[in-house]
């Protein structure tokens, strides 16, 4: 089975927490919004996981990603959000 998380928007709403990085990195008890997502995902079996993205959150999202065990990213541009 395979999943889908939606990671391209630019987090407007949440200004000032997402000046200087993507919605889906803000952290929140010290894990990033994505990570509780893919933890969930990676507990039910899922590890198979494509993640929407805009050319301008690819670099971030990946960079914190890489070590990320447990689990096979792909991740699709969505140009524009």
């Amino acid at each position: 089975m395979k999943a889908l998380i939606l990671a391209a928007g630019f987090g407007t709403r949440l200004r000032p927490l997402t000046s200087l990085r993507p919605k889906p990195l803000v952290a929140v008890a010290n894990r990033s919004l994505i990570r509780y997502a893919i933890d969930d995902l990676v507990d039910t079996g899922i590890t198979d996981i494509g993640i929407v993205v805009s050319r301008f959150t690819k670099v971030y999202i990946e960079d914190a990603l890489k070590s990320y065990e447990g689990a096979k990213f792909e991740y699709i541009v969505q140009d524009p959000p």
